[in-house]
């Protein structure tokens, strides 16, 4: 074995990237499903049961499967529905055709355009679900201001970083 080169270590980080935001989005997804069908607001079931409930649908649905329950359930806005439908095609490139690219340096200029895209949308589309569910929350009556605050703070740092 040879010593990775720069362009490797590039694209290697690239697609750890993709990959950690599409299991983030994954879980958060998984969790938001959780908490608006299962859990409800006043709260269905205990709090032991749904937490188990939780850890049971992040291990159980993937992308797709969660995806298509939440339009069937009607759970997000169209807009936030559509981007998960559209993402879902990229997330299926990345997981399963990926390796066409990634063998071929040549596409690898386009290959890391698409890496990043795949990151940045991944995060976006997180980002919405959240939003959505601090909405359904303060819908309920909950006191959300709290959890507005650390994502401000986080955000706030993320971006000086």
């Amino acid at each position: 074995m040879r010593p990775a080169t720069q362009e490797e270590v590039v694209l290697f980080t690239m697609m750890g990237q993709a990959l950690l935001n599409i299991q983030i989005l994954e879980e958060c997804l998984s969790a938001s499903i959780t908490l608006k069908v299962d859990v409800g607001y006043p709260r269905k079931i205990s709090k032991a049961e749904a937490d188990e409930k939780l850890k049971r649908r992040l291990r159980k649905y993937t992308l797709g499967n969660a995806i298509k329950e939440a339009a069937e359930k009607k759970l997000y806005a169209e807009n936030v529905q559509s981007a998960l439908e559209d993402f879902l095609h990229e997330r299926n490139w990345f997981t399963h055709r990926i390796v066409d690219d990634v063998y071929t340096p040549a596409k690898w200029g386009a290959l890391f355009v698409r890496l990043k895209s795949i990151a940045n949308e991944a995060h976006r589309i997180q980002r919405a679900i959240e939003d959505d569910l601090i909405l359904f929350s303060e819908a309920n009556g909950l006191n959300m201001s709290n959890v507005r605050a650390a994502i401000r703070q986080w955000d706030h740092g993320y971006e000086q970083g």
